[in-house]
């Protein structure tokens, strides 16, 4: 799971490079017309072709050994696995005190938002045994 995370990790940080090599002027306007030109748009080419190979190989048949997004789908896909999932992402968040990220501009709603949070209350509660 580890490595098909750092292979969509990879192609997003490819994405985001591509939107400025490939799509963006801020880099073509600082090389002149030259043989660096000729260069630079089969670097752009390559890097755009680079992407959408990364892109297709997330999306790879599901095998053993592809790290690839079915696979995971396919070995996940058991209620007992699913469950020993929630267990252990709920224990690692079991001592985190839940924080409002986004300041309100009500003062007085902040402790009735943090009790919603907890666990035993509002939509926690009502989400099921299994918290999904």
């Amino acid at each position: 799971m580890e490595k098909v995370v750092d292979h969509f990790l990879y192609s997003l940080e490819l994405h985001e490079n591509n939107a400025i090599i490939v799509y963006s002027p801020t880099l073509t306007d600082q090389i002149p017309a030259s043989h660096a030109a000729s260069a630079f748009a089969v670097f752009q080419r390559g890097l755009h072709q680079l992407e959408i190979i990364r892109l297709c190989a997330l999306w790879d048949k599901a095998e053993l050994d592809n790290e690839c997004i079915p696979t995971v789908i396919r070995l996940i896909n058991d209620p007992a696995v699913i469950d020993a999932l929630v267990e252990e992402t709920r224990a690692h968040h079991a001592n985190i005190q839940p924080a409002l990220l986004n300041p309100l501009p009500d003062a007085a709603t902040a402790p009735r938002a943090l009790r919603r949070m907890r666990p035993g209350s509002g939509r926690a509660a009502s989400c099921g045994a299994n918290g999904i």
